[in-house]
């Protein structure tokens, strides 16, 4: 016997939380951003590794989430969703906190948007992530290598790109 069962869909886009002035900043940095690591591969990837320290994120974690901790609970407390689906690391730690905050009334996912090489900022609030979706085997065991994951809670799913972003692996 099949059930219609349906679920609404929001999309929450970090960019909401932004007054003006910062929306504009993060045009730019949005823009310097993807130029950069165009235009210098290989200082973006020393900066990755920089950024790939523990004690960094931290404290990079600790500058954001007090901005708009309090915009993304009010917004988990009028929703109340079933299931919150991060696809940008900074969502991890609004998860987190709002959890450690509240008592814990929804599923949480990440869709991790790394292969090949995971950054670790992607597993910083590990202990408050139910599933975590990568593209295909070998990011999954690039991922339980890396952090040296046991549960058995990463699921191989797909990127929600476009075609023409995905890269031959051959070529790398």
């Amino acid at each position: 016997k099949m059930i219609d069962e349906w679920h609404q869909v929001l999309i929450l886009d970090i960019v909401d939380f932004f007054n003006e002035n910062s929306v504009k900043s993060w045009d730019f940095t949005k823009s310097f951003y993807e130029d950069f690591c165009e235009r210098y591969k290989k200082v973006w990837e020393m900066t990755f590794n920089i950024f790939d320290d523990a004690i960094v994120k931290r404290f990079l974690y600790g500058i954001k989430y007090p901005v708009f901790q309090s915009r993304f609970d009010k917004f988990i407390n009028t929703y109340n969703p079933d299931l919150v689906i991060s696809v940008f690391p900074f969502w991890q730690g609004f998860i987190k906190h709002y959890l450690k905050k509240y008592e814990k009334t929804f599923k949480t996912g990440v869709f991790i948007t790394d292969s090949i090489k995971i950054h670790s900022i992607w597993y910083l609030n590990k202990d408050y992530i139910d599933y975590y979706f990568v593209i295909d085997e070998m990011t999954k065991q690039e991922f339980i290598k890396k952090f040296n994951h046991k549960t058995d809670n990463i699921i191989v799913s797909f990127f929600f790109f476009y075609e023409n972003f995905f890269i031959d692996r051959e070529t790398i």
